[in-house]
Order: C-alpha cells, then structure tokens, then sequence
C-alpha cells in the first residue's frame, strides 16, 4: 500500500556513512540493543521483530528524495513509499523517521531525538547511510516560540571538522551550504 511521507524542515537534513565520530556517538552505547518482545504500555502484545535491511531501502528512498526532489519544497515536503512489504512496526518506525526522527549535529555532545532510532539502524545496518536533522538549520516552528540559532562558533569550529567527514553527497552539500549562509561563515 502507497502512503505519503511527510518531511519536515526539507532544508536542514544531512546524512551520515558512519555515526562512530560523531560527539553524540557516546549516547548511542547507551541506548539498549532492541527488544522485539518488548510490550508497550499502549498495547497488549509484544512490539515484534523489525527487519533493519527493510526500514534502510526506505531511508535511501527518502534519502533520493532529500538529495534531489527536497530543494522545490519550502519547509515541508513529500514523497509517496510503497509500505506492502513491511509490518506494521516497521511502517509505524519509518514513517516516524522523517517526522520526529533522529536530530542533532555531528559535532554536538547530544542528539535532540532520535537516539533509539539512530542506534538501532546503526546496530542492525551499519553500511546504510542515515538522515539527520541538522538543529543548527532548524527553521521556526509552524507554532511556538521560534528556535534560536546555534552559537556561531560553536557552529564554525564543527563545521570546520566536519565539513570534509561527511560523505560528497547533494544533500551533504546543501547542509554546509545552509550552514555557511545562515551562520555567515
């Protein structure tokens, strides 16, 4: 069944090959390995098993989508994934991805979110490129007080590291671009 995905803040993604040199790396060991006979509160049955390989053709497919079709689109974008193929926890942690997904610069000491999210793909796939919200370039909310931007030299000196670490992608590209326009580095 074809869904449509959500992206928001198309502008402030990234992507990583690896998360080991990340300052929020430290974070993910942390996080425990994934329990596919945990039961949530909301439920009555176990979570299930989530095939990782499944949940990373779809982070490529969203991936293309950032790299590519994600510039046309001012805040929030869109992309329509066949979701036949997976059960439904592994559709509910896909979809969830783009919205409130995994979040934070590489250069950081935290994530903001995601750090179940980003440790469990790395675990379960770890030659699979993962998207990241970058909070550096994140926009005003469509509701609340607007974010306020990172400290300029906090952002300089990770961009300074970073800016050769991350893989040559569009997407990639696109990030330090935005970074350097919005900080005026």
């Amino acid at each position: 069944m074809r869904k449509t995905v959500t992206v928001l803040d198309v502008a402030a993604w990234y992507e990583l090959s690896s998360v080991t040199e990340c300052g929020w790396a430290h974070q993910l060991m942390k996080v425990p390995y994934y329990n596919p006979d945990l039961i949530l509160s909301a439920s009555s049955g176990p979570v299930g098993p989530i095939r990782w390989e499944v949940i990373a053709e779809f982070l490529a497919y969203g991936l293309d989508f950032l790299r590519h079709d994600a510039p046309a689109f001012q805040r929030i974008g869109t992309f329509d994934y066949d979701f036949s193929t997976m059960t439904p926890r592994e559709e509910s942690f896909a979809l969830d991805w783009f919205c409130t997904g995994p979040q934070g610069d590489p250069w950081t000491d935290e994530l903001t979110n995601g750090r179940h999210r980003i440790a469990w793909m790395s675990r379960g796939t770890s030659w699979a490129p993962l998207p990241v919200k970058s909070d550096a370039l994140m926009d005003t909310p469509l509701w609340g007080e607007p974010i306020p931007l990172c400290d300029i030299e906090t952002v300089g000196a990770g961009l300074a590291r970073w800016e050769y670490l991350l893989p040559a992608t569009a997407l990639n590209a696109r990030y330090i671009r935005g970074l350097r326009q919005r900080y005026s580095l």
